[in-house]
């Protein structure tokens, strides 16, 4: 939770680890964070000021206030598998059109837990306008409050309206703390599930909202590819015949399996490859990455792409494509059958080509 809201002071100072002991003679401790003075979550510091961002891999560059912390560190890097085994499960659960959330740990409960929201809480305590006891009534004023000139306030247990009035707040300047708050805790979740693989991108969940796709490579009867990138000393390595060096894109189409993608936020890209994932691989909107990235599959199957010829039905899955803006030149990949759901802020799709020579007469669309 303290890498998902980026709660940056419970990483350290603000954070004890304690057990109830073991429930049964003989059996193990269970130890538990216990965190405290939560006044800096979701980029905020104590003051209120805006440091961080929803793509901040604050483990990994050390960014926190307490980056040194021992106990954290030791946690992380001997926890690790644990953790991300974790977050996938809370995030997890049967994807299916009814239940588009999956676990427990979704937006809609987390902001409801900002919100004070008590079906959240699920406590009779925290119901009506004067509430018995108001859980996150702190969260709720530092990230949800705004002026009395908009009417949205709290209720205090006197029966009195109560806002706050924050004006020199730069960061809510295309509008209020509700909507920053909101932004950054869904392109936060998103940002984590495309690095962990989880949430809407696993390979499950492309049945859902995603792409899934076959390609055919070096089948010269049905595409325009005869060669598969490989030097003239691979081709004699490998005793192979009829290979003609492609010369792209005029004369030949030269064959790449996978897809380049351009995330429309930042994020780890990453798809499937025959049920095999890519590594992620972060997208940092650099000039470098402004047509977007290709990541490699693991050397032994690109090498069995390059060196049989006629290879058919290679599938590849793209989770997360609500989050994707363009997935490059898709011709050279030779897609013969697709399925596609989502992609609500694509901004081009390019299955075929107008190049003279060109062909993929496999193609077949759902």
């Amino acid at each position: 939770m303290t890498e998902l809201c980026l709660c940056f002071d419970s990483r350290g100072k603000n954070m004890m680890l304690a057990s109830y002991g073991p429930q049964e003679v003989g059996g193990d401790y269970i130890w538990y964070p216990i965190f405290y003075d939560v006044d800096t979550q979701l980029g905020l510091n104590n003051s209120g000021s805006y440091l961080w961002d929803y793509d901040a891999d604050v483990t990994i560059d050390g960014i926190f206030s307490t980056a040194t912390s021992v106990l954290w560190n030791n946690l992380y890097d001997i926890f690790y598998n644990n953790i991300v085994e974790m977050y996938r499960n809370l995030r997890g659960g049967e994807v299916t059109p009814q239940n588009r959330q999956g676990g427990k740990l979704n937006y809609t409960n987390i902001i409801g837990a900002y919100e004070c929201d008590p079906n959240v809480y699920d406590s009779y305590a925290m119901r009506g306008v004067r509430p018995i006891i108001a859980i996150g009534l702190d969260e709720y004023y530092k990230f949800f409050a705004t002026t009395a000139t908009s009417g949205i306030g709290y209720f205090d247990t006197e029966g009195r309206h109560q806002y706050e009035d924050t004006p020199t707040y730069a960061y809510c300047c295309q509008g209020d703390k509700k909507l920053t708050t909101e932004l950054l805790l869904r392109n936060r979740l998103n940002y984590l599930d495309s690095q962990w693989l989880a949430g809407s991108y696993t390979a499950a969940a492309v049945v859902i909202g995603g792409l899934e796709m076959r390609m055919t490579l070096n089948n010269a009867s049905k595409t325009s590819d005869n060669y598969l990138n490989l030097s003239d000393e691979e081709i004699a390595a490998n005793g192979l015949t009829g290979y003609v060096h492609g010369d792209y894109p005029v004369k030949y189409f030269d064959a790449q399996p996978g897809v380049v993608i351009r995330p429309f936020l930042k994020q780890y890209i990453t798809y499937f490859m025959d049920e095999i994932p890519v590594t992620p691989k972060k997208f940092n909107d650099t000039p470098e990455e402004q047509n977007g990235i290709r990541t490699n599959i693991i050397d032994d199957v690109m090498t069995s792409y390059k060196n049989k010829t006629g290879l058919n039905d290679q599938i590849v899955k793209v989770p997360g494509t609500d989050y994707i803006s363009s997935l490059g030149d898709l011709s050279i990949s030779y897609v013969t059958r697709m399925n596609f759901s989502g992609g609500k802020r694509l901004l081009d799709f390019n299955l075929g080509s107008d190049v003279p020579g060109y062909k993929n007469t496999a193609f077949d669309i759902d």
